[in-house]
């Protein structure tokens, strides 16, 4: 079993809003290369971050670490 991992659920919410990583970051106020970084959970994601992200996301944090959330996204993403 994967484990759950907020970076992928940020970068599947992403695709299917049809968001550029690079506008994503833009919006939340980090680099590019940030934001990459939190999606491959190579870097850790602060609260801070977390809530920009989301605000940019139009979408809770809660959305964002929800196991349920992944599962949902990539159903959506493969239709």
């Amino acid at each position: 079993v994967e484990k759950m991992s907020i970076g992928n659920n940020i970068k599947l919410r992403r695709i299917k809003e049809g968001i550029k990583q690079q506008d994503l970051a833009e919006w939340a106020g980090i680099t590019a290369s940030m934001l990459s970084q939190i999606e491959r959970g190579k870097k850790p994601l602060s609260p801070q971050t977390g809530y920009a992200i989301a605000q940019a996301l139009q979408c809770s944090v809660h959305d964002l670490v929800k196991v349920e959330c992944k599962i949902e996204l990539a159903e959506a993403i493969s239709e």
